[in-house]
């Protein structure tokens, strides 16, 4: 980091944080979803840091990005009381820190095509000691025949490239999950706020729910849909 860049943060740092933390005092009075990942995201932005990585102050400022928060929310509570195995498809790395850092008896495996993205997840998980974060740049097509006892993946299947991209995605993922095992699956609807705020076509959940089923888990339904957010569950029959 240049002199100049941190003779910047300095300066801006204070006023930033202060506007986040009004924002958040805002929306803790409105009872708004997901605000414990907004205090982990800055407890994780703290001890970056401290241990003198250039992530710290960014996600110190900016814990959750405003469209993770539905998402992120649901999925906890979807995923409470589960552990074993796990594989998380490429979600945002903020929930799967989480999960490694709070959850006993768990261990994770990111799985990321984006190399970039997978290198700075890998670093954070390092540099906070959570060895039972094991992230790796590696796209859905290429896994191996591991067997996990929970998958997740949220707002990523849908964008998956090809017109049959995300039907293979969960055929593949149905193949890694072991007999019981369950996947949970949040996607992007094309209606409501929060729909219109990707930048790739998504895709219908109703063919989400018909990829669940022709793939072979039994049952698959729609557990929610909040703001353009269509969360779905699978579960692969124990026999």
């Amino acid at each position: 980091m240049s002199r100049l860049r941190r003779l910047e943060l300095a300066v801006s740092a204070p006023w930033l944080l202060g506007r986040a933390l009004r924002s958040y005092r805002r929306a803790e009075r409105l009872g708004a979803p997901g605000l414990d990942f907004a205090r982990f995201g800055r407890r994780t932005g703290i001890n970056l840091l401290l241990r003198g990585d250039p992530g710290g102050p960014a996600l110190l400022l900016t814990p959750v990005n405003i469209v993770r928060y539905w998402e992120f929310s649901f999925a906890w509570e979807a995923l409470a009381g589960r552990g074993g195995r796990c594989l998380d498809v490429a979600s945002p790395r903020l929930f799967s820190i989480r999960v490694a850092s709070s959850r006993n008896g768990v261990h994770v495996r990111m799985i990321n095509p984006d190399g970039q993205d997978a290198c700075v997840t890998r670093r954070f998980a390092r540099r906070l000691n959570l060895t039972q974060l094991a992230v790796e740049a590696l796209p859905v097509e290429e896994l191996d025949d591991r067997r996990y006892d929970l998958i997740w993946s949220i707002s990523v299947l849908e964008h998956i490239a090809g017109d049959r991209g995300d039907t293979e995605a969960i055929r593949r993922l149905y193949g890694a999950l072991a007999p019981g095992g369950r996947l949970i699956v949040i996607d992007t609807a094309r209606q409501g706020l929060l729909g219109r705020f990707g930048s790739a076509p998504a895709a219908d959940s109703g063919g989400t729910l018909s990829a669940l089923h022709a793939a072979g888990f039994r049952p698959a339904r729609l557990l929610a849909e909040r703001e353009g957010h269509r969360f779905i569950e699978g579960l692969k029959p124990q026999s």
